[in-house]
């Protein structure tokens, strides 16, 4: 007696132990997430970008998402297939040498793999630069009067064209982007100074009151004809006379602008003509 009831109590712990079990895989038939936590399994992986064109020395960063969001195992591995070209670790590459190079990522949870193809070009080469001149050295304006100061980067196909402008003596003359304004009597220097070389030139400009303004009586130019090919450019400068006449302010035009335009005397070549 004693013992068919022991084993009608291991049955019956056997048969709770299997529906237990089977009512486990019923309510979470695909391994997701539940309310207990249960892993939730990787089914993918995108990358932000699919192609890079950078130049050699140009880091990168690319960024994964392992899908689904809730995923509980969102580790994966980066490579390269031309360790030569590209490095990569971790999302952050950077680009060795000119070339193509695919890179991958990849999930530890189902093995997906996505990549981007990165090209690498070389970077043009850095001209650096080796000096700056304005077209005056020197300048006389009337209290209120205005004159454009026009610099040029040497050599010409320098990288870095960047320039800051400042005045001696603000109070006599401010300078904005080269345009000098005359506020009262006095001379001031005006400077130019490039961000590559820190190179400077300078122009000293007088301020005058109006009873001691002298009247222009004309204008030349350094040259009377230019001969350029299409895109090509060239620089006419103008003299104001007599060379101590107070407002040298000019004013540049083209009779055929589609044929040839002209900027603070830079003269470009558009078409024949």
């Amino acid at each position: 007696m004693f013992r068919k009831l022991c084993k009608k109590l291991v049955l019956l712990l056997s048969l709770i132990l299997v529906a237990t079990t089977c009512f486990g895989c019923f309510g979470n038939p695909s391994g997701g997430i539940n309310p207990d936590g249960v892993t939730v399994s990787v089914t993918g992986v995108k990358l932000n970008k699919d192609r890079l064109n950078i130049t050699v020395g140009e880091p990168f960063t690319l960024t994964e998402t392992v899908l689904p969001s809730n995923a509980t195992n969102k580790k994966v591995t980066w490579t390269t297939s031309n360790s030569s070209i590209v490095h990569i670790a971790n999302g952050n590459g950077v680009a060795l040498n000119e070339g193509m190079a695919v890179v991958y990522v990849k999930t530890d949870d189902g093995k997906f793999v996505e990549d981007c193809v990165v090209n690498v070009i070389k970077a043009s080469p850095t001209i650096a630069v080796t000096g700056v001149t304005l077209d005056k050295t020197t300048a006389t304006l009337p209290v209120g009067g205005q004159i454009p100061l026009t610099h040029t980067i040497l050599p010409l196909n320098a990288t870095t064209k960047t320039v800051t402008w400042s005045s001696s003596d603000s109070s006599v003359a401010t300078v904005i982007s080269g345009t000098v304004n005359a506020v009262k009597e006095g001379t001031t220097i005006i400077t130019v100074t490039t961000a590559d070389g820190s190179y400077t030139a300078k122009c000293t400009v007088t301020v005058t009151t109006a009873s001691e303004n002298v009247a222009v009586t004309g204008v030349t130019l350094n040259k009377s004809n230019i001969n350029l090919n299409i895109g090509e450019s060239d620089t006419l400068v103008a003299t104001v006379l007599p060379a101590n006449a107070t407002n040298k302010v000019v004013t540049w035009s083209s009779q055929q602008p589609s044929i040839a335009v002209v900027n603070n005397g830079v003269v470009t070549a558009l078409a024949s003509g």
